[in-house]
């Protein structure tokens, strides 16, 4: 606080309680809520692969918010968000819900088979 005119505590502090208060009341809400659905409509042997995913997604698309949004992109210089992160959301995407599915398939092959009699 001895330099409060140039590090600005106040900022920090909004952000701080902001952050608090986002989780909250809204991405403990959300989570709890999609994982009551998951756990009624997904059947059994579906329901790791579909939260793994599930979670997955959700960090990506989180990290994924302000590069896709564009904010932070200077015009006068093209190299500051050069790439097009809304097609590396929906590739990457792609990928965890085909790995989801290809776990999903492998545990039901797995959980079919019969075990080997010694």
């Amino acid at each position: 606080f001895m330099d409060a005119n140039q590090t600005n505590p106040t900022s920090w502090v909004k952000w701080f309680l902001g952050g608090a208060i986002v989780h909250d009341l809204v991405v403990v809400p959300v989570a709890l809520f999609v994982g009551a659905i998951v756990a009624r409509a997904v059947p059994l042997r579906w329901r790791a692969p579909v939260q793994g995913a599930l979670i997955s997604s959700a960090l990506v698309v989180a990290t994924f918010a302000i590069f896709v949004s564009g904010a932070g992109d200077i015009s006068e210089n093209p190299s500051a968000l050069p790439n097009n992160y809304a097609l590396g959301l929906v590739v990457l995407l792609g990928f965890i819900w085909a790995c989801a599915l290809v776990w999903a398939i492998a545990r039901r092959d797995a959980s079919t088979q019969a075990p080997e009699s010694n």
